[in-house]
């Protein structure tokens, strides 16, 4: 028995090595790890933005996907739907990046590079309705992507209010010139009602109206604008010594607010806050 124990730790030893080895090299097989639609790409084929609904008016509509660890062997196949099953367009990608005239095909070379799908506009607009992308790696299904096509405005919408991320209200401060606390209800001597809008992904020069609008008599209080950039969190102050002055006894008059921010001109977000006495 003593001499069988050494032989069995050594067996041990070769089947944890061999599992250690099966392990890593499951680790580093192809994939595709993400497959986004987009309606422009950056010069590696990154998406510059991540859509649902697509205008009907788009020129190109791409689908980009991320492939990691690939090998000289690996495609990636890439299917185009509109629903239920007409199939738009078929691209096969062999990951031949590094010659000048695949720019839209990742590099098998690299262990993470991306690739770009394209499919034009077939005319002067695209059918709306529901469309499907599907991304094959080698024969195996690896994503699948929906996504719409809408009208221009309907579109503009949507990405409008994927923008603003939140609107608070509140009547403090902090330190850091953020709202202390949120609130909707408001006194009717409170010195200032405080708007916090906080934003998400806007581009650089992206234009910000915040309107208030006192419901009972249909009057504009005021817009604000602000020209904003990226991820950002802006606070506009309705103060009691400026705009009280709408009434007569300068305090704010019992009832609705209606609050409505605006991207770029499209309505993005609407609620309210209420003044009681």
């Amino acid at each position: 028995m003593k001499q069988l124990k050494p032989l069995l730790v050594l067996l041990l030893a070769l089947l944890t090595l061999s599992g250690a080895r099966c392990g890593g090299i499951a680790a580093t097989r192809p994939a595709v790890e993400q497959a986004v639609i987009a309606t422009s790409i950056h010069y590696d084929n990154q998406p510059d933005n991540n859509i649902e609904q697509v205008p009907t008016s788009t020129a190109v509509i791409y689908l980009a996907a991320e492939v990691t660890d690939p090998t000289s062997a690996t495609t990636v196949q890439v299917t185009w739907y509109q629903l239920p099953n007409q199939v738009i367009a078929t691209e096969t990608f062999a990951g031949k990046r590094q010659s000048s005239s695949n720019q839209l095909d990742f590099d098998y070379q690299k262990s993470a590079s991306w690739l770009a799908s394209r499919v034009e506009r077939p005319g002067l607009s695209w059918p709306m309705g529901e469309y499907r992308a599907e991304v094959r790696l080698g024969s195996q299904l690896a994503k699948t992507v929906f996504f719409k096509v809408v009208s221009d405005i309907a579109a503009e919408e949507a990405s409008a209010k994927k923008i603003i991320r939140s609107v608070k209200f509140g009547d403090t401060l902090n330190d850091s010139n953020q709202l202390s606390s949120s609130k909707t209800s408001f006194r009717r001597t409170a010195p200032a009602i405080y708007i916090q809008v906080e934003l998400a992904g806007a581009k650089p020069g992206t234009d910000l109206q915040v309107g208030v609008r006192y419901v009972k008599d249909d009057l504009l209080i005021n817009t604000f604008s602000s020209v904003v950039m990226g991820d950002d969190q802006l606070v506009f102050a309705l103060s009691r010594d400026r705009f009280g002055k709408l009434w007569s006894d300068q305090l704010w008059p019992v009832g609705s607010f209606q609050v409505t921010a605006k991207v770029n001109g499209v309505a993005a977000w609407t609620g309210s806050f209420l003044v009681q006495s």
